[in-house]
This record gives C-alpha cells, structure tokens and sequence, in this order.
C-alpha cells in the first residue's frame, strides 16, 4: 500500500502549515498522449475538481486529443467551456497509470477522479499532506 508525502518543501524560517496553504498539496505527475509523448509536472491536489486539468498550451504542444468540451462552474460561480482531452495520467509514487479525461485550462489540479482509489490525509496545523492506495 503505497504511501506519498505532498506536503510542500520546507523552508527556512516558515511554518510548514503556512507554506501548505500558500502552495497547497503537490503530487507529481506524468501526462502522456496517444503517440507517446509526455510531460512530467507538479499537479495541486484540488478536492473540489472532479477532473485533472494541465495547462491547455501543454496539452496542444502533447497534441492530446480533443474528446468534448465541459462547461464547469469557477469558484465564482462563473460558467466557463474548457476543452476535454484524451490523456494517459500516471502518479507514479502511487502506482496509478490510466488513460482518462483532463482538461485544458490556466493551472495545474490532479482532481478526484484520478484520487478515486486513495485516501487523502490533511494536518492543517502541521502542515503534512499524505496520499495513500
């Protein structure tokens, strides 16, 4: 049962509560396209996403393919159309490797749907952020 520490880094000087907040839970992440080519990446843990979503630029220069588009609600309830991809994501500490759907978007967030199989453990006050399969 695999077990992966995405606390952020520590640094001098600053709590490591502080920096989880400032820089949120971070997993690594390998994004690959259908002809193989791929892209390794720190993703932010974001429980409120149902989906992956990589940089729509990174996912036109993989040349991912185009599956749908989604319309999805922002944290300001603003509606906004993303396009959907076909991508094979892979955590590798963790052992997931599968194909699935990501979307185009500004930031890097690992959603919930790649998360499904994991148990997500979060200290606030200590700043320890632990996924475990």
């Amino acid at each position: 049962m695999p077990i992966f520490n995405c606390s952020p880094p520590v640094r001098a000087g600053v709590a490591r509560s502080v920096q989880l907040i400032v820089h949120g839970a971070l997993v690594p992440l390998v994004v690959r396209s259908d002809s193989g080519a791929e892209a390794k990446l720190q993703a932010k843990i974001d429980t409120g996403s149902e989906y992956t979503v990589i940089e729509e630029d990174l996912a036109k220069q993989l040349q991912l393919v185009e599956i749908d588009q989604a319309t999805i609600n922002t944290v300001g309830q603003q509606q906004i159309v993303l396009t959907v991809y076909r991508a094979e994501l892979e955590i590798p500490p963790l052992g997931i490797r599968e194909w699935g759907k990501v979307l185009g978007g500004v930031v890097t967030l690992l959603g919930r749907e790649q998360l499904r199989e994991c148990e997500l453990s979060y200290s606030g006050p200590s700043g320890i952020v632990t996924l475990r399969k």
